[in-house]
């Protein structure tokens, strides 16, 4: 209970000292507020004060209450588009490590490509880019490296450690960096592709917005040419 108590309380203290110092130092003392916001919400989020949904409903309670944003103007941003992508994104990929879908795709992708290491390295890369273009690269990775350390525990390297090492090398290295290519290459494939295209939307209000097509047949040709 006391060591909740003493993550707890740093937050809106620190607060309070920063809106203090600031309140005669800023134009409007609404700026002074969201900085103090601001830290507020990033201490609770380094020391897990509160359960993360708390923290990230703070501005919904705040905002209003120090006058920075209405409610009616704070509450559509936790429901736009953008946010039904991000969790559109993490539901497939409970999905896919639930029914161990990323297994399934790795193992036929290697079958195809062959048992080389060269090969089992492709394999791997095809099936992270693959899998990263529509969950993010973050969760790409961490799902395949499972597969990938079966793999090297059932390779025969005949006690020939600086060979396994180099494939290790190779083979985890070319999985983060697929993982990093098949998020470029859809409008789902990282959340900094959403963020983006909301901010884009946000900025030029009278374009039109970017669209998965077009995002797709913009950044798939780059995306393969790098991988």
């Amino acid at each position: 209970m006391y060591s909740r108590s003493f993550k707890i309380l740093p937050g809106p203290a620190i607060a309070l000292i920063i809106i203090l110092l600031m309140k005669h130092q800023v134009l409007q003392i609404t700026t002074a507020y969201m900085a103090g916001i601001a830290v507020w919400m990033a201490i609770w989020w380094i020391l897990e004060a509160v359960p993360l949904a708390v923290t990230a409903l703070l501005p919904v309670v705040l905002y209003p209450l120090f006058g920075i944003m209405g409610t009616k103007d704070i509450a559509p941003s936790y429901m736009n588009d953008i946010i039904l992508l991000f969790i559109g994104g993490f539901l497939v990929a409970f999905a896919i490590e639930q029914w161990e879908l990323n297994k399934r795709i790795s193992q036929n992708i290697i079958k195809l490509t062959g048992q080389s290491p060269a090969r089992l390295v492709l394999g791997m890369m095809l099936a992270t880019f693959f899998l990263s273009m529509w969950i993010s690269n973050t969760a790409t990775t961490i799902m395949m490296i499972a597969p990938a350390t079966a793999m090297m525990s059932s390779l025969k390297f005949e006690k020939n450690h600086t060979i396994k090492r180099k494939f290790a090398i190779a083979l985890f290295l070319g999985i983060a960096y697929s993982a990093s290519l098949g998020g470029m290459s859809t409008l789902i494939g990282t959340p900094p592709n959403l963020i983006f295209a909301k901010q884009y939307e946000i900025a030029f209000p009278n374009a039109d917005p970017i669209s998965f097509s077009q995002w797709f047949f913009f950044a798939f040709p780059i995306s393969l040419v790098f991988l």
